[in-house]
């Protein structure tokens, strides 16, 4: 997934083919804003007048970068994870009682597995936001928008990831399990937009007239 020109990926994004979709975007435009975050801090580092955060910041460019990959890597597990269940969706009858068990147990495990991926890019765009958060009070003022870009996107993957828990919950018959998912999903979700309402109105309030 990663290998394709942003043409390409683009292309089959708006195709009628099953993958990519909404989880892989998701985990790009989190992936995007982690990037941002690392060229933050690559503006940052070196600069005297950060001196003091110097240390901070190689640690904030460090983890941006694992993110940055991370993030990017789930494109290609979301695409494996749906890619089962979406076989499973095309059998339309069974020939047997214990054939139609068999089925049921399948897609229970193809719908745990298809929201795994996008729980973990909610994971990583929280653990995003939150250097983001760091950055915007220790990174270099010239850059602040880009925290503010990168924040916004790594929101944007935390919401659109949450829906893509959501439709494969709904699914699911065993209800603990998609409860205890989904509960998770919302957490996560209210973490990740809190922070990034916090980064958003700082950055904005900064770049006002007459601050």
């Amino acid at each position: 997934m990663t290998e394709l020109s942003i043409n390409d990926f683009l292309s089959r994004l708006s195709s009628g083919a099953p993958v990519p979709g909404g989880g892989a975007a998701a985990a790009l435009a989190g992936a995007i804003g982690a990037g941002l975050g690392g060229m933050v801090c690559s503006l940052t580092a070196g600069k005297k007048k950060y001196a003091a955060y110097e240390t901070d910041i190689k640690r904030l460019a460090a983890s941006m970068e694992e993110l940055r990959s991370g993030l990017a890597g789930l494109m290609r597990k979301d695409a494996e994870a749906f890619e089962p269940l979406a076989g499973l969706y095309k059998v339309k009858s069974c020939s047997s009682p214990e054939e139609e068990r068999a089925l049921e147990i399948r897609k229970e495990q193809a719908l745990a597995g298809a929201c795994a991926v996008p729980l973990e890019v909610l994971r990583l765009s929280c653990r995003c936001l939150e250097g983001l958060e760091e950055l915007e009070r220790k990174g270099s003022v010239l850059a602040c928008s880009d925290v503010g870009a990168g924040a916004s996107l790594a929101a944007a993957a935390a919401q659109a990831s949450f829906l893509n828990v959501l439709i494969n919950t709904k699914a699911m018959k065993d209800r603990e399990t998609a409860s205890r998912m989904q509960g998770e999903g919302e957490a996560l979700l209210k973490s990740a937009n809190d922070t990034a309402g916090r980064i958003y109105a700082r950055v904005t309030d900064r770049l006002a007239p007459g601050n």
